[in-house]
């Protein structure tokens, strides 16, 4: 699920996939908060739950595995097989240890047993599935690194934006440099340009930003600093022309453009618009 997700780290919505109406309601009632900082959803069948997961932001599943249309262990898998980054807790009536066992192995990360005991654990099962989730995400990150800059590869790094915008509700930056904009026609894009790059940006914003290589020639940097985006381009450019390019000895020039994300805003949109900047930075 991508998209600019902003909103405060109170905000969770929970989707609740129940057929039963009695069910749904002690449900809903186990979910309130003295804050209400959880907003539940409800699905009456998986179809619908589907839908959801599809055109809306959900954060946790509490998941029936008895619905209309599906049964058992079906349920679990078409979820947890198809919103891989979104967690499910099963709710289910049968307390038998090898249905938790098996949902658990499906992909679900808990497995709670209708009860009494269930509606004081509820809240606490889902803000902990979700911060597991979340830890389990950035494990995947740190994994996915270009091995030549150390930078994420495109899927970490949107991977890394989706873990950043569900956890802010702040607007954001995306730094973009396209190395064939900055080359001189007799230059050739090399090992050591490339390192050359990473290091000009890596110093630019040090700790204050998650490095991405998008392509062979498309970086990018969601900035985490406060600072105008003048002064940013502008310390960028003083930083690249103290270094040669590998052509003509001229130095080396790197046209780039600090892109603005929105609060609840389409940053995936944004990397669409990066893939082809370099034409723009060019003309």
């Amino acid at each position: 699920m991508l998209g600019c997700r902003g909103r405060t780290m109170t905000q969770i919505r929970v989707l609740v996939v129940e057929d039963n109406e009695s069910d749904r309601e002690w449900i809903g009632r186990a979910l309130q908060t003295p804050s209400g900082s959880i907003e539940t959803v409800f699905a009456e069948t998986l179809d619908g739950a589907k839908h959801l997961l599809c055109s809306e932001r959900i954060d946790a599943i509490l998941l029936d595995m008895n619905l209309p249309d599906s049964q058992s262990l079906f349920s679990v898998t078409q979820i947890t097989s198809k919103f891989q980054d979104v967690p499910v807790i099963v709710l289910s009536g049968n307390d038998a240890d090898e249905f938790a066992l098996a949902a658990i192995r499906n992909g679900a990360q808990d497995y709670l047993v209708k009860s009494a005991d269930a509606r004081h654990v509820l809240v606490r099962t889902v803000l902990n599935a979700i911060e597991r989730n979340r830890g389990r995400r950035a494990l995947r990150v740190n994994l996915l690194r270009d091995p030549q800059t150390f930078f994420l590869t495109e899927p970490a790094f949107r991977l890394a934006l989706d873990v950043y915008f569900s956890a802010t509700s702040q607007p954001s930056r995306l730094f973009i440099v396209h190395l064939d904009a900055g080359l001189h026609p007799d230059e050739e894009i090399d090992a050591l340009t490339i390192d050359t790059v990473a290091s000009l940006i890596s110093r630019t914003f040090g700790a204050r930003g998650v490095f991405g290589r998008l392509s062979d020639t498309v970086f990018a940097v969601l900035m985490k600093e406060t600072s105008d985006d003048e002064s940013i381009l502008k310390r960028f450019a003083d930083s690249t022309a103290k270094i040669a390019g590998n052509g003509a000895g001229q130095p080396l020039q790197l046209p780039a453009q600090i892109l603005h994300c929105p609060a609840n805003g389409n940053w995936d949109a944004m990397l669409g618009r990066a893939a082809g900047l370099g034409q723009n930075l060019a003309g």
